[in-house]
């Protein structure tokens, strides 16, 4: 399969691995396979266009000190390391949940009964929350 490239020069064709392997280099080419053109694959191409992406993600980190190895004694943390806020300041911004009116990943915005602040940022179109 090659793709056809055109400039006001002229046009040619390269190689469709070779146009992938320059625009996504992190894709592994092994792994690639050349569909067939026929309807079911069209079909199913269509579907997975229609599904709904989800552009919002939330995720937990918790703070470990020495001797802890439960999720019920991390829970109990109220402060980390400095180092440990520093890796949460390379995550995002700390915001304060009552009143916050982007996505909140199902945190109380109004009672603060899950907390007072949480690391919330933006990249690439999507909203996490940590």
């Amino acid at each position: 399969t090659s793709v056809a490239i055109t400039s006001t020069v002229g046009s040619t064709a390269l190689p469709a691995r070779d146009v992938i392997a320059y625009a996504l280099p992190t894709v592994q080419l092994s792994c690639l396979r050349a569909a067939r053109a026929d309807q079911k694959v069209y079909d199913s191409l269509m579907r997975l266009d229609e599904q709904n992406i989800c552009r919002q993600v939330k995720a937990g980190i918790m703070y470990c000190t020495a001797g802890q190895s439960s999720e019920e004694d991390m829970y109990n943390n109220v402060h980390g390391s400095s180092l440990f806020n520093a890796f949460l300041e390379c995550l995002g911004s700390t915001v304060p949940l009552k009143g916050f009116t982007k996505y909140r990943a199902q945190l109380d915005n109004k009672n603060d009964t899950t907390g007072t602040h949480s690391v919330y940022t933006e990249y690439n179109g999507n909203e996490l929350m940590f």
